[in-house]
């Protein structure tokens, strides 16, 4: 299963969630998927609270509305499958 875990990126938008993102974040942090956390929030989720995260998960502070950070993550996507 993780080998096919690695054909999928998942994107995860937010907006003032952060005790959610960093779940996902630790959650899927080492486990195949690349994971894109799209966050809007009005501060970002502090760099010390990101440094214990494999490479596969990748945080972007994107202060927009959600049409636009969705419009954005189709550049982030290297994968045959993606989901949200």
């Amino acid at each position: 299963m993780h080998r096919l875990l690695k054909k999928i990126t998942i994107i995860i938008p937010t907006f003032n969630r952060k005790k959610f993102a960093l779940r996902n974040m630790n959650y899927w942090s080492g486990k195949g998927p690349e994971v894109h956390i799209l966050d809007g929030s009005d501060l970002p989720i502090d760099k010390n609270e990101l440094t214990n995260l494999d490479k596969n998960i990748k945080y972007h502070y994107m202060p927009y509305d959600v049409i636009k950070r969705i419009y954005l993550s189709k550049s982030l996507i290297n994968t045959e499958f993606s989901i949200m």
